[in-house]
């Protein structure tokens, strides 16, 4: 068994991809938030690699476990690689809707199986800091981490990038590369956070540009759902004929779900032939602030 740090990012990345793979084969989809060298590793160029992975374990956490599990078997790696050890060192502040924020989903957006939050450079900074404070400044690892964050939080792309602050900057962004599903959810974070009718009108009022058929009706129901839960005015872009679609699709992929898809779905979404779950735009900050 490796007794040294291992998991270099591309590691990581190999774990996470095959984690989620089994998890689309088990119709599963779950999601971990990771914290310490692991996330260091994932997000800054100064940790090249990590014993193991600090993570907490959001969703189906048994099935995980066993996942997990599985796979050290088959890479030869130690049972707790991945581990949640990490809950003893995490405060009040880890609900907080800017202590961390969706890396990656893997196999891939398009695919779901395995959704990956990293915690920010702040938050991991202010861990490390208590880690060495009750363990003693001979904590080589975490003084070494400690002297690398300052720079990290400035130039890591994800944490410095303004939310967007409207569904067409969703659509810009989208088209300018970044992907959409982190991207609607930071909109949704900005939007819950918005202080008065006038604001949140302006954030859903202007057409976002056309990104492909299903992205186009998606912020469609998204402005329609949103306008109807704050009693705000659809936008008139919303019931263009291209913001519908003209065959079904179900969030997520899975067969097993859609029986509960076909039930659940809010009105905006159904009516545009969209099948997702009753919370789909449900975030933490929408709870924080209102």
């Amino acid at each position: 068994m490796p007794a040294t740090a291992f998991l270099t990012r591309e590691n990581l990345e190999a774990a996470f991809r095959a984690l989620g793979a089994k998890a689309r084969a088990a119709e599963k989809l779950v999601e971990i938030a990771i914290y310490g060298g692991s996330a260091l590793v994932l997000t800054l160029p100064g940790r090249a690699a990590t014993k193991d992975v600090d993570a907490v374990m959001q969703h189906d956490s048994a099935w995980l476990r066993g996942a997990v599990s599985e796979l050290a078997a088959e890479k030869g790696w130690p049972a707790d690689w991945l581990n949640d050890g990490v809950k003893g060192w995490l405060s009040h502040r880890d609900a907080d809707p800017e202590a961390k924020r969706l890396f990656r989903t893997y196999p891939s957006e398009e695919e779901p199986g395995l959704r990956v939050l990293v915690a920010s450079p702040q938050y991991l900074f202010a861990m490390k800091c208590l880690a060495m404070r009750i363990g003693g400044a001979d904590q080589a690892q975490d003084r070494s981490d400690i002297e690398i964050r300052p720079s990290g939080m400035t130039v890591v792309d994800p944490w410095t990038v303004p939310r967007p602050q409207s569904l067409s900057d969703v659509a810009a962004r989208t088209l300018g590369g970044e992907p959409f599903d982190p991207l609607l959810r930071e909109f949704l974070d900005t939007f819950y956070g918005l202080p008065d009718a006038e604001r949140m009108t302006t954030a859903l009022a202007s057409a976002p540009a056309s990104i492909g058929p299903v992205q186009d009706a998606y912020l469609a129901a998204v402005a329609e759902h949103l306008a109807l839960r704050f009693d705000l005015a659809a936008p008139q872009w919303s019931e263009e004929p291209g913001r519908f679609l003209t065959k079904p699709f179900f969030a997520g992929g899975l067969e097993s779900l859609k029986a509960t898809l076909l039930v659940e779905s809010p009105l905006a979404f159904r009516r545009r032939q969209i099948f997702v779950t009753a919370n789909a735009l449900s975030r933490a900050s929408e709870h924080a602030t209102r």
